[in-house]
This record gives C-alpha cells, structure tokens and sequence, in this order.
C-alpha cells in the first residue's frame, strides 16, 4: 500500500513538471525570465528546506508529516486549478505555489524514506527499494509522456487535476497502513534546529559507510549531471538523431532502469549486496565510453547500449545503498540521516549541470561526455566503499 501510493505521487508529479510551465507560458503569456524564476522557485525548496527537513521528520511522527505534506499539496493545486477558471490565476501566485509544493516535496521525500524501516521488515526493504525505483524510472520516462497527452486533451490547468488526485490518493494509503508507525521520543529539553542539522551532519560524515555512500552518490550525481548535459545534444547534433530515436534510446535506457530495480532483490540475494554496493557504478559506466566512439547511423546503438547498461547498474547501486544506509541508522536519526545525504547529492547534481553547460560552451559534446563518463568511473570507485564490510538486515537498534 505504501509503495503503492507513493507511485501514483510520483506519476501525478510529473503532469505538475510539465502542465505548470505551459500554463505560465500559454495562458498567462511567460517568457524565459519568468519560467527561468518559476524554476527557480522549485530549485530554491531544496535549499531552503533539504537539510531543515531531517529535524523536522525526526521529532514530528511522520505519518502526520507524508499525511500533512500530501493533503496541502492536494489543496494548493486544487487552489490553483479554481483560481484559473475564476479568471484570478497569475504568475505570483503560480511562483508561490510551486515554492509550496517543492517544500513538501522535499519534506515529504525524507518523510517517506525514513519510514520504510518502520513499515518494513530488514529482509524485505531491499525489495521494497527496488519496486520504488522501479516506480520511479517509469514515472520519470512514462510520466512526460502521459503528462503531454493528458494536456493536449484538457488544457494545462485541467491536468493537474490529476496530480491532485494523487496527493490524495498517497495520503489514502498512509492512512491505511496497517502497521503503526512508532512515535519520535521526546527530546530532553528544547534543541536549536542548527543543533540538531549539525547532529546529522557528523553522524553522516563520522558513519564511514554513510561517508562513503554520500561521496560516491554525490560524485556519480555530479559527474552523471556533466554528461547528461550533452546527452540530447550529442544525439541530435553530432550523429543526426531523429526525435523518434532519441525516444527509443531513452526508453531502452528505462528498460534497463526498471530491470535493475526488479533483479536487484534477486543478485543480491546471490551475489551479495556489498558487491554491488561497491562496483555497481563504476563498472556500469564503464560501457559509457562507447557513446564516445558512436558515428551517425547504425553506431547510435552504442550508445542506446551504453544508456541501457549504465541505467541498469546505477539503479542497482540506488537499491544497495538506500537498504544499506536504512539498516545501519537509528531510527531516531533517519530524518537528518536522509536529508544529510540528500542535500550533498542534490548539490552535487546542481553543480554537475552548472559544469556541463560550462563546458558545453567550449567543447563538443563527446568530450564533455567523456570527461562524465571517466569522472563517474573514478570518483565512485575512489569513494571508500570498496572498503566497508558486509551490511545488516535490520535497522540498528536505539540505545
């Protein structure tokens, strides 16, 4: 039920990412500056609340936040889709609205990580982290697609609708959990905010298996955001790509997305999860170096291969190190645990861009994609986690 839920978010979200730009551009008349400010706004709830989120989601019972959370989202898209037909809908308000929604958004992603170890026993949290990446990488590649469909058949506010109804439906199944969520112990005595962010910090960085999981997602993050950069560009303009094979590429990439997530319990169980944890990256991107060989014409397959193999591995790794680091972490520090980590990859993933489109006005594209590829080898291969021992099952127990 929970994971259930979260997947129906996760597609409704992606009608929102694409409707909301459309709705500033074709109804109330946006040009770049403005949507470059409406992103802005979404980039901007990550900073504002990505390392505040882990205090927040270790005193307050997270059921009350992922309920919270979903229910205001539901309410300021309904607000937004109301405002629009009553005429009263303007930019303003579509900058604040999207400030709002990204702020639950981030609270509710750290929410949400931290209470699968609540709803999950140890043996099946590696399943569990693989049915959502799953859901994931199918929102994300699926979600676009259906997004621009729904809005040619009822317009841009129309569509998101939809995405309301799903915050509704996700609050539904937190609801419905069966199993009771344990309450957050009350602190001792009143601590600052930056006292406790300052808490998951260390306990991140002094945590070597945390450390480590932290340096090699932030440096896959990054260095996959640099040749990400010139993915389109190298497939459009160098080897003359149709928009029909840009599809079919980013598709397989999907496929091999969603294999990874399904296989995952099953390698693990036989090969070990410390394995991939610690070689699914580097090794996966290694078939990244044949996009840098790829020629107009059939040779547009090395890189489909390449996209299909690097996907398949990184979602590997995704699954190893989400149940790895929701076993070793107490319960009353997942919060700032999961937002620590998450703000460093979303940093990281930042800069990335910031690099790639730097270096996209100097070089070609096969070699902004090689520094990426060569950089993610290196860098998650020097990260320390080929040094961490094997992981256990269960969460670690409070003291």
């Amino acid at each position: 039920m929970l994971w259930l839920g979260q997947a129906v978010s996760l597609l409704g979200s992606q009608i929102t990412i694409v409707a909301v730009p459309l709705l500033a551009v074709q109804v109330l008349g946006a040009g770049p500056s403005q949507i470059g400010l409406l992103q802005a706004c979404g980039s901007a709830a990550f900073v504002l609340m990505g390392l505040p989120a882990g205090p927040l989601v270790d005193r307050v019972p997270k059921r009350r936040i992922l309920l919270t959370v979903n229910l205001l989202s539901a309410v300021l898209i309904g607000a937004l889709v109301f405002a629009h037909h009553i005429g009263a809908l303007a930019l303003p308000y579509l900058y604040v609205s999207t400030l709002v929604l990204g702020l639950c958004a981030v609270v509710a992603g750290v929410a949400f990580l931290s209470v699968v170890p609540e709803v999950v026993s140890g043996s099946h949290i590696v399943a569990v982290s693989g049915r959502l990446s799953v859901v994931q990488t199918v929102a994300q590649v699926v979600g676009p697609a259906a997004a621009g469909f729904l809005i040619g058949v009822v317009g841009p506010a129309d569509a998101l609708i939809f995405d309301g109804l799903s915050f509704v439906i996700a609050a539904g199944s937190i609801a419905l959990l069966r199993i009771t969520v344990s309450e957050p112990a009350a602190p001792p005595a009143r601590e600052r905010i930056t006292t406790l962010i300052g808490e998951g910090i260390r306990y991140v960085t002094r945590t070597p298996l945390l450390r480590s999981i932290t340096l090699a997602s932030a440096a896959s993050m990054l260095f996959g955001a640099v040749w990400q950069a010139a993915h389109i560009v190298f497939l459009v303009r160098t080897l003359h790509a149709s928009s029909l094979v840009v599809g079919l590429v980013i598709g397989l990439s999907a496929v091999g997305g969603v294999l990874g997530g399904l296989t995952a319990p099953r390698l693990f169980r036989r090969y070990g999860r410390v394995v991939f944890l610690r070689w699914a990256m580097p090794v996966s991107s290694v078939p990244g170096l044949l996009m840098v060989a790829a020629q107009p014409g059939w040779a547009v397959l090395l890189v489909a291969a390449a996209d299909f193999f690097m996907m398949f591995g990184a979602i590997l790794f995704n699954v190893a190190q989400t149940s790895a680091r929701l076993a070793v972490c107490p319960r009353p520090m997942l919060g700032r645990m999961n937002a620590t980590i998450r703000t460093a990859v979303w940093t990281a993933s930042t800069v990335g861009s910031l690099a790639g489109a730097a270096l996209g006005a100097v070089f070609d594209p096969r070699v902004i994609i090689l520094v990426g590829i060569l950089g993610t080898i290196v860098a998650t291969a020097a990260c320390g986690l080929q040094r961490v021992g094997d992981v256990p099952d269960e969460p670690a127990d409070v003291s």
